[in-house]
C-alpha cells in the first residue's frame, strides 16, 4: 500500500513536471514570436502606436496563459481541477471552452 501510493505520488510529480516543461516551452516560442514582431513594429512606429501595440500584445499574451490553463485543467484528474475553478472562478462556462479544443 505505502509504495503503491509514493508510486502514485511520483507518477503524478513527474507528470506535472512534464505538463509544466511543454507548456513553458509552449509560451517561450509564443513570446520569442511575439517579440520579433514586436521589434519589426517597433523600428518604424510612433511611441503611440508602440504602446498600442504592447497593449494588444499583452492580452494576445494574456489569452495564451489562459487558454493553457484552461487546457492543463481537462488533462488533470477530477480531483485536482477544483482548485483551478475556484482560481479562475467557478462561474465559467468549462464544457464551452472545452469543445473549443475539440
Amino acid at each position: 500500500p505505502r509504495a503503491a501510493s509514493l508510486a502514485e505520488a511520483a507518477s503524478q510529480a513527474l507528470s506535472f513536471a512534464f505538463v509544466s516543461t511543454i507548456m513553458a516551452t509552449s509560451l517561450r516560442g509564443f513570446l520569442t514570436n511575439v517579440a520579433r514582431v514586436f521589434r519589426a513594429q517597433s523600428a518604424s512606429a510612433t511611441a503611440a502606436s508602440a504602446h498600442h501595440i504592447a497593449m494588444a500584445l499583452s492580452g494576445a499574451l494574456g489569452c495564451a496563459f489562459v487558454a493553457s490553463v484552461l487546457l492543463l485543467r481537462t488533462l488533470l484528474p477530477p480531483r485536482y481541477r477544483a482548485t483551478i475553478t475556484e482560481a479562475l472562478g467557478a462561474s465559467i462556462d468549462f464544457p464551452a471552452y472545452h469543445r473549443w479544443f475539440d
